[in-house]
């Protein structure tokens, strides 16, 4: 009888803290929102969608992602895709790395250089059981 007062007091405490935490976040975020009137605003141009995955294949046992671009949008030949992860978990995206090469490309081109998508089990299990390569 003990033992259960004191889990129901403990999570009564967790439940408080929960609730005290939400209540100071949503006091931020509203703070914020009126300091915003006193600040000023910059424009943002790197991780803007720019396009759409059309389609995902296998082709000579490599993937192969055909993507619709935005016709306003101009990519460098040398330009870099690689796969990246929004957010911790989120939904994987293309992130393209503009080049520096005058050539731009057409429509189907490819993009040459890639780089492959971050393995997070795999870094958390070398960073957990020390493992290197």
């Amino acid at each position: 009888m003990r033992h259960r007062r004191l889990v129901e007091i403990l999570v009564g405490i967790f439940v408080v803290a929960g609730v005290l935490a939400l209540a100071h976040l949503s006091i931020g975020l509203a703070r914020r929102e009126v300091v915003r009137g006193q600040g000023y605003t910059v424009k943002a141009v790197a991780g803007v969608e720019i396009g759409r995955v059309a389609r995902i294949a296998l082709t000579d046992y490599q993937g192969e992602v055909l993507m619709s671009i935005d016709g306003s949008v101009k990519l460098q030949a040398d330009s870099i895709a690689s796969i990246r992860t929004r957010g911790l978990i989120g939904e994987k995206l293309i992130a393209i790395s503009p080049g520096g090469d005058d050539e731009l490309l057409v429509d189907g081109g490819a993009i040459v250089e890639t780089e492959p998508a971050v393995d997070l089990e795999q870094m958390i299990s070398k960073f957990v059981f020390g493992k290197k390569d």
